[in-house]
């Protein structure tokens, strides 16, 4: 278990503390660490603007809908993406192994 430091609810935890005078531990049962999550800089449904090209000829600056966000695992040979885990790719050998049997 991790420290509430660590932990993404830390900073509601201290507000908890503050205006209940109760405080949370790691041990509260909602620990999440903060090296799991990720703050996406856009959503589904907003507009980016990137240099677009059409025939190989660059149109210029375009708007585009986002239309879906993937997160990708990198690795010395090739770039994962994360909704292959537990498909195609696997966090241990006796998994991956499994799968192959199947």
């Amino acid at each position: 278990m991790g420290t509430c430091k660590k932990c993404i609810h830390s900073e509601i935890c201290k507000f908890h503390e503050a205006i209940y005078g109760r405080s949370f531990s790691a041990e509260c049962g909602f620990f999440a660490d903060k090296s799991h999550y990720i703050n996406l800089p856009c959503q589904v449904g907003d507009t980016v603007y990137y240099r677009t090209y059409k025939a190989g000829t660059d149109i210029g600056i375009q708007p585009h809908e986002v239309t879906g966000i993937r997160v990708l695992v990198q690795t010395k040979g090739a770039d994962i993406p994360i909704g292959d885990i537990g498909k195609d790719v696997f966090l241990s050998l006796e998994e991956a192994e499994g799968e192959r049997e199947q």
